[in-house]
């Protein structure tokens, strides 16, 4: 049996000693879950990594052949062409045998561990993402070609204000909101977002099933679970993460109309209710407590940028514009992170005027 070394939080010396390995490194995240792809991509930019995304493996094959990378960080179940499948094709191209491919999955049993290196997959990591377990797995393998010194990001006391995690939903049982935040880089505002994508992607998770039962879409279902399953996880909504685990291993051996599945997704839609409804509570907090507001199309002026340089302006402006080029996912993400470390408010108005066009 393969046993993969149990990573614990490491020290802020162990962190910053991976970053300083890993910066400037350049990897392809291909991954189609909203939330993971947030996720990883905010832990690779702590790192001072670039990331490209690709959202199917049919899309990873396409950007290797545009771009050089120095690894690729796989997802496994994935629509049009999963991770094992894109990975027999590129090891069948003598140029991508020895790229790093790191396995990303929720599900890591011993048919899954043989299967990862049945098609030559480099290594893998679980899901929700261990920070430590990540960058210390990039580091055995991955070599930047473009290396950059790391520059630590000093945080300022209000970001430091804005990091504090308080519970804000009394008596829920179900969401562990420590775990979540934690597995959010104890990053309130990641945390925020992350709760938001899990609102909008299963508040139809009954009508979901219902409809690809209908068409006879089983794999998708299977994946739609296991997509959950991972989403529950980096919430923290632990139990539910753990029936949905349940839920897929047994739809590998048990057809949908089976007693025994319709009796567990009955209790799947009854539990997962209950956390949209307590994580509905938790963005009323948050909003509460942060004030979030709309942001309005409004006009710009000028003139209130005058306590920046233009080189400042044009810095941040290349970070955004970067972010853009690789996907709107990653250009909210971008804007609402240089946002954080601006406090020009004319800047502040173009960013948040620039994160209106991409919603």
């Amino acid at each position: 049996m393969v046993v993969k070394q149990v990573y614990n939080k490491a020290s802020d010396e162990d962190l910053l000693a991976l970053k300083r390995h890993l910066s400037g490194a350049k990897i392809l995240l291909v991954e189609d879950n909203i939330i993971n792809q947030k996720l990883a991509r905010k832990i690779l930019s702590h790192a001072q990594i670039n990331s490209v995304l690709a959202r199917n493996g049919q899309e990873a094959l396409e950007a290797l052949e545009n771009e050089d990378f120095d690894g690729v960080l796989m997802d496994l179940q994935m629509p049009v062409m999963n991770g094992y499948e894109t990975t027999i094709e590129l090891r069948k191209q003598q140029r991508f045998n020895e790229l790093p491919i790191i396995a990303l999955s929720a599900s890591v049993m011993q048919d899954d561990i043989l299967r990862i290196k049945e098609v030559k997959m480099t290594d893998y990591v679980t899901k929700p993402i261990n920070v430590s377990e990540l960058y210390t797995t990039l580091c055995k393998y991955v070599t930047p070609a473009n290396p950059v010194e790391y520059k630590e990001k000093k945080e300022d006391s209000k970001q430091k204000e804005i990091s504090i995690f308080v519970d804000p939903v009394e008596n829920c049982s179900l969401v562990n909101f420590d775990l979540g935040l934690k597995n959010t880089l104890n990053n309130k505002t990641l945390y925020y977002d992350m709760v938001l994508n899990y609102l909008d992607s299963y508040n139809q998770l009954e009508q979901s099933v219902f409809k690809l039962k209908q068409e006879d879409e089983i794999s998708a279902t299977r994946r739609l679970i296991h997509t959950l399953k991972s989403a529950a996880a980096t919430i923290g909504a632990e139990k539910l993460a753990k029936l949905s685990g349940d839920i897929e291993k047994d739809l590998n051996k048990l057809t949908i109309d089976d007693d025994h599945i319709k009796h567990q997704l009955s209790e799947l839609y009854i539990m997962n209710q209950s956390v949209l409804e307590a994580l509905t509570l938790y963005t009323q907090r948050y909003e509460e407590q942060n004030k979030v507001i709309e942001v309005e199309p409004l006009e710009v002026s000028i003139g209130l940028m005058e306590p920046l340089t233009i080189t400042d302006i044009q810095f941040e402006l290349a970070q955004i514009t970067q972010h853009l080029e690789g996907s709107d996912i990653a250009a909210a993400d971008g804007i609402k992170e240089i946002m954080q470390d601006i406090d020009d408010p004319g800047l502040l108005t173009v960013l948040k005027r620039a994160l209106y066009l991409t919603n």
